[in-house]
């Protein structure tokens, strides 16, 4: 695996752990009669979901994708975790 594969794929398991996390909210926000609304859904939910997506896509088609790119995206991907987290977890 080259280097970009490797960060490709650890940006996949991370925004993968926030799918779970996203989805062990919701549900147990379920179970206490709170469902969640769209937006919450789309946050805790589909935003990391999209970005998994693309972190896999980029993992899987690393040979076609010029490598500039793909090391920007990569990057980028990793970049945009913790200002996520800084949302996800209710600001300062």
């Amino acid at each position: 695996m080259n280097k970009t594969r490797i960060v490709s794929f650890l940006s996949f398991l991370l925004w993968g752990a926030l799918v779970y996390l996203g989805v062990v909210v919701s549900t147990n926000a379920a179970r206490q009669g709170q469902y969640s609304n769209l937006g919450q859904v789309k946050f805790y939910l589909m935003f990391p979901l999209a970005m998994a997506f693309l972190a896999a896509c980029l993992s899987i088609f690393a040979t076609k994708i010029p490598k500039p790119l793909l090391i920007a995206l990569s990057l980028a991907q990793l970049a945009l975790i913790p200002v996520y987290l800084f949302f996800y977890t209710g600001g300062v």
